[in-house]
């Protein structure tokens, strides 16, 4: 446990990394409390840079860091293959006019894997600018594979200009795949700024992979400041004009509110509840390798998972929910009978 500290300048609360570094773990670690009066907070700062390093950090959990410039969670500098997995970074929060709060920043790396993170209490009250709020910054990195993750971001600023992302990347990545991922963005914009739940740097679609999918990305009531999806140019409010955008990511992607445990009261818990029907429960696709969410739980897919689900759920939780389509006969009653059944997402033209 690392807490208590107050600085008068940066602050990294566990730095890790060296030419020397191959095989790196940094698990188990609680760091709160933390507070500078200038400068910047790492809760995590993993710079590696040995040929063929490989960093795992896991199972962290990193809350409290207060400064008056920026914060950042876990920052990826540099690296080889880094695997930020199973992370709960919450109440992150920058006093100054101009500090901008980052859950996890991808700043370099070859391959940087981020999975089953719960981020949430992203805060800076003063702060102006047009990104200041980032739940997940992929600013750089050659591949970033995001999945899994669920983050939560309800800010709001007395700065003149406020905007805020729940996930953004920059022109830097080569590719970046986005993958049953929870996005949701309730802050309040202010000025020229927005509220996005996806906020891209480019108008070009190279680097983002044709694979992303299964996302569930909501940013409150589509509006002129609320988007699902900003390319640095263009507002998307809704999820149907993102998806004819990217066309054929984001297909089997939704919009919701999901039916989260608390975003009440601190500290807020992600989990889902399980006696509400939602599009979060079976809405994801199986990745290879990732069997678990963050609390363990098996998820649908992997050898011996014995839930109900018929695909693995959307963000860090595997539940047992009720989804919120079915997949039964229909029962017009005495006008007209069927016996097709009527999936999620498929088109069905009726006659009579």
């Amino acid at each position: 446990i690392i807490q208590q500290l107050t600085n008068g300048g940066n602050i990294n609360c566990i730095y890790a990394g060296n030419s020397y570094t191959l095989d790196m773990k940094i698990y188990n670690n609680k760091i709160q409390n933390i507070s500078t009066t200038s400068g910047i907070i790492n809760g995590i700062y993993s710079a590696a840079n040995a040929t063929g390093a490989i960093v795992n950090i896991y199972n962290d959990t990193i809350t409290d860091l207060n400064s008056a410039g920026s914060v950042y969670g876990i920052q990826i500098y540099s690296g080889i293959t880094t695997n930020v997995y199973n992370n709960l970074l919450y109440d992150l929060n920058s006093s100054g006019t101009a500090g901008t709060v980052y859950g996890i920043y991808a700043n370099g790396g070859t391959t940087n894997n981020i999975y089953n993170n719960f981020i949430s209490e992203l805060y800076a009250p003063s702060s102006s600018g047009t990104n200041q709020l980032q739940g997940i910054s992929l600013y750089g990195g050659t591949t970033d594979n995001v999945y899994y993750n669920t983050i939560y971001l309800d800010g709001a600023s007395s700065g003149t200009d406020f905007g805020t992302s729940g996930i953004y990347a920059s022109t830097t990545p080569t590719t970046i795949k986005l993958q049953n991922n929870i996005v949701v963005n309730n802050s309040t914009p202010a000025g020229t700024g927005f509220t996005v739940a996806l906020r891209r740097a480019s108008t070009s679609l190279t680097q983002y992979d044709n694979s992303s999918n299964n996302n569930l990305f909501y940013a409150g009531t589509p509006g002129a400041s609320n988007l699902i999806y900003h390319d640095g140019t263009t507002p998307y409010q809704t999820l149907s004009d993102f998806q004819a955008l990217v066309a054929p990511r984001e297909s089997a992607s939704i919009t919701d509110m999901p039916p989260f445990i608390n975003t009440s009261t601190a500290p807020y818990d992600l989990h889902i509840k399980t006696d509400v029907a939602t599009g979060v429960e079976s809405g994801g696709r199986v990745i290879s390798g990732i069997n678990t969410d963050y609390n363990g739980d098996l998820r649908f897919g992997a050898t011996g998972y014995t839930g109900t689900g018929t695909a693995p759920d959307i963000g860090a939780d595997e539940f047992e929910g009720i989804p919120s389509y079915t997949c039964t006969t229909p029962d017009p009653g005495n006008t007209v009978a069927s016996s097709n059944p009527a999936c999620y997402g498929e088109t069905i033209n009726l006659s009579l």
